[in-house]
């Protein structure tokens, strides 16, 4: 009787390991071979003292230290540049500095945190303080004061997207995007904010006007607007995740302090609507799409508001009211819904004695205004909007039939501005080229391999 060596396997057993052997290098492979060079940038890096520091496509930059643009000196980054920032650290525009990020609808500029594919954003092991594998922000700041507009422009930001930005801190700067005293000579356009840990964008005092930004998935109030800042803004999305929305008094939109005065036409505001993962018992009922507070003022048109648990619209002071109601304030041409229908324009009735909610939803729904309630938010005709996780996906555009896709009016002031492009459609987009999210934006940026 012959017996088989102890050293030999079946012919089967030896292909499986083969197969396995060849998928396993071939994964790894994907993580060494990249698709761009990376450079480190430390602390000490030469270019950091240049007086224009030129970031360019072909290279991939790894940010490991705090940047700061001096007055006087430019951040200049070309049109497809991926910048991966370390985790906790900022950069930082000074007074008289400069950043030049002009991407386009193909090659858009990229500010994400340094981290592998489906860890942005998680807790750090390790750390009690449940610190997030986040970077903290992009902070420009100008030179505008409201006696001297004569300031310089602070650049442009043009097709970026800012993702896992906005860590908490205990400073005014917790957000992803800071814009402090910014000018209208800058230009902010075609900007993404996704998955910050606060809120998205901060325009805190200037003039500077902006048009096609988006907030995506940020944890607590999208857009702050406060410190009187007076600009204009055009084609606003703030869309809420349901897995990514804070329990405290937040907002989509937040104007806060007196002689701030925004001008905002086709703004819209998408809250959770009580999809999966959204508790609206975990939620503080002050959270609302539009709160105005501290004696703001504003002009709001051609928006569309839905999906919040608690109200879309919500004043929370005396004289905001009262220059509601003397025309100062307005709100126009608008379409609204919330989850809670008696809540839907809201004002606390402790403050403006013997003035409720019910009083300020009957004036603000006067013919004059035409501003319009809908029951549910299906009735906005949204072509996919809480599918979050395929390809080009969620879809927020106006379907076909939507009341979304016509009744905009630009024929009294403000918004006879040469600023506000005379669209036909209310809300933040309209359908085919009308809608400018196509082509540059990322709603899954956690599966995203960033040059892994």
């Amino acid at each position: 009787m012959k017996f088989a060596p102890k050293n030999t396997f079946p012919i089967g057993l030896i292909l499986v390991l083969l197969i396995i052997s060849l998928f396993a290098c071939k994964k790894e492979s994907k993580y060494l071979n990249r698709e761009k060079p990376e450079v480190v940038i430390n602390a000490n890096d030469a270019r950091l003292l240049q007086p224009i520091i030129n970031l360019v496509s072909d290279t991939v930059y790894v940010i490991n230290t705090d940047l700061t643009i001096l007055p006087n000196q430019t951040l200049k980054i070309a049109a497809g540049t991926l910048l991966k920032i370390g985790i906790g650290k900022t950069i930082t525009v000074q007074p008289n500095g400069t950043i030049d990020a002009k991407g386009n609808a193909d090659q858009p500029i990229v500010f994400t945190v340094n981290a592998f594919p489906g860890s942005a954003g998680g807790v750090i092991p390790g750390f009690s303080d449940g610190r997030k594998t986040m970077w903290k922000g992009l902070f420009i700041n100008g030179n505008y004061t409201p006696t001297n507009d004569n300031t310089n422009s602070s650049g442009i930001l043009s097709y970026v997207r800012i993702e896992f930005a906005g860590q908490a801190n205990q400073n005014d700067n917790a957000v992803a995007l800071l814009l402090k005293n910014v000018n209208k000579q800058t230009t902010i356009n075609n900007i993404q904010v996704s998955y910050s840990e606060t809120s998205s964008i901060k325009i805190n005092g200037g003039n500077v006007n902006a048009n096609n930004v988006v907030s995506y998935a940020c944890f607590m109030t999208d857009i702050i607007l406060q410190n009187q800042y007076q600009g204009m803004l055009q084609n606003i999305l703030c869309f809420k995740h349901p897995y990514f929305f804070s329990g405290g008094e937040n907002a989509g939109l937040r104007i806060s302090q007196n002689q701030t005065f925004p001008i905002i036409s086709n703004l819209s505001i998408i809250g959770p609507d009580n999809q999966k993962g959204f508790s609206v018992g975990a939620f503080n009922p002050g959270t609302i799409a539009i709160s105005i507070i501290g004696g703001a003022k504003f002009n709001i048109s051609n928006s569309a508001v839905l999906g919040y648990p608690s109200g879309a619209f919500k004043l929370n002071d005396a004289p905001t009211y009262d220059a509601l109601l003397a025309g100062e304030n307005g709100l126009s041409n608008s379409l609204f819904h919330s989850n809670i229908a008696n809540d839907i324009f809201y004002i606390d009735s402790n403050i403006t004695p013997p003035v409720n909610s019910d009083s300020l939803k009957k004036f603000l729904l006067k013919p004059v205004f035409k501003n319009t309630q809908y029951n549910t938010s299906a009735e906005f005709a949204l072509t996919n909007p809480y599918d979050y996780y395929n390809t080009n996906s969620p879809d927020v555009s106006p379907a076909a039939g939507s009341p979304l896709l016509q009744g905009a009016s630009f024929t009294t002031a403000p918004f006879t501005d040469a600023f506000f492009k005379k669209v036909s459609y209310r809300g933040a987009l309209g359908a085919g080229a009308d809608n400018w999210l196509q082509g540059w934006t990322n709603f899954n940026p956690l599966q995203t391999n960033y040059n892994f």
